[in-house]
């Protein structure tokens, strides 16, 4: 992640992707919207309604092109990042209960097949805030940079016991 102020190369790239659309496009409307992806090889747009109970795809022209029900019955997407290839590695978190009933959030990261909404991997992810929530809960950027693999996490609300906190994970093989 750049630490001088500027935006991680991930986040650029996938701006970059996105100044290609036409701003006064119609596009199709969906009530809420997470995990908006450009598809490079492609040229489509793929993104998952709030929930992400059911998935999106359009052309690069803002025309919907289908939807179909998220074969995900785990994790709850809230963002998407281009993987390369025709993939998007989405992150998010679901709520359970424990054995006695207390409130508990299973986060998760899953790599999707962007052609046909196919899960290639599906991993839990079970690192915690201060606050106690699982880190995929909120934003969450991911990158690969040379032969290391990023994920910056923002899981807490402002109003939270340490505010809105930043983490960051970086793994090598």
């Amino acid at each position: 992640m750049a630490t001088d102020g500027q935006t991680p190369k991930a986040l650029t790239a996938e701006a970059q992707a996105f100044t290609k659309v036409d701003r006064n496009t119609q596009w199709a409307p969906v009530q809420k919207l997470n995990g908006v992806v450009a598809d490079r090889k492609t040229n489509r747009i793929s993104g998952v309604s709030w929930g992400s109970r059911k998935l999106f795809t359009w052309s690069d022209q803002g025309r919907l092109l289908g939807t179909q029900a998220n074969p995900s019955h785990v994790i709850d997407y809230q963002d998407c990042e281009y993987a390369g290839a025709g993939h998007q590695l989405c992150s998010g978190v679901t709520g359970l209960k424990t054995a006695n009933g207390q409130p508990f959030e299973l986060g998760g990261l899953a790599l999707t097949d962007l052609a046909d909404g196919t899960i290639v991997h599906e991993v839990p992810f079970q690192k915690f805030s201060t606050a106690g929530h699982s880190m995929t809960r909120n934003p969450v950027a991911m990158e690969a940079d040379g032969d290391m693999l990023r994920l910056v996490a923002a899981p807490d609300d402002g109003e939270e016991v340490a505010g809105t906190e930043l983490f960051v994970f970086e793994a090598r093989p």
